[in-house]
């Protein structure tokens, strides 16, 4: 999402709080959170695991610098939080290049559950984003079910 994009939907008075995650240089990461509630806190944590340094012009993946984003809100008058989390794990390149970024989305997977998940302290906690998920469904989806009974 853009800033135009953000501002638009200011404008339309449908989400007056727009939330564009930002990365360590300020450039735009791609991820954002648009709310009709407050937001009391915003924060943007990069991976530790970006990706292979060495297939960086090959994927991109290094060079995205994703991670996490999150928006914290209350409801029913600050009586319940809600930390909502968005985020966009490391994709695969084409087949022809002979390698995959599972080994990366499993790290990110660990990092989003035990550093963001696992320690928030707000009442609900919501995740969504691109998780990358083969077409099977199988691996990623294993991991985020095993981690969660961590």
């Amino acid at each position: 999402m853009t800033d135009d994009a953000a501002l638009l939907l200011r404008k339309k008075d449908s989400f007056p709080q727009v939330f564009i995650t930002r990365t360590t240089n300020n450039n735009i990461s791609g991820l954002a959170i648009a709310s009709r509630l407050p937001m009391d806190e915003v924060s943007f944590s990069p991976f530790s695991d970006l990706g292979d340094m060495s297939e960086a012009l090959v994927d991109g993946e290094v060079l995205a610098r994703k991670g996490v984003g999150r928006v914290r809100v209350s409801l029913l008058h600050g009586g319940i939080t809600v930390d909502l989390l968005v985020t966009h794990t490391a994709a695969d390149p084409s087949r022809q290049r002979g390698y995959d970024n599972s080994l990366h989305r499993k790290h990110q997977a660990r990092e989003i559950l035990k550093k963001h998940v696992g320690k928030s302290d707000a009442d609900v906690v919501v995740l969504a984003g691109d998780l990358n998920s083969p077409p099977n469904g199988k691996g990623i989806v294993e991991q985020y079910v095993c981690l969660l009974a961590l």
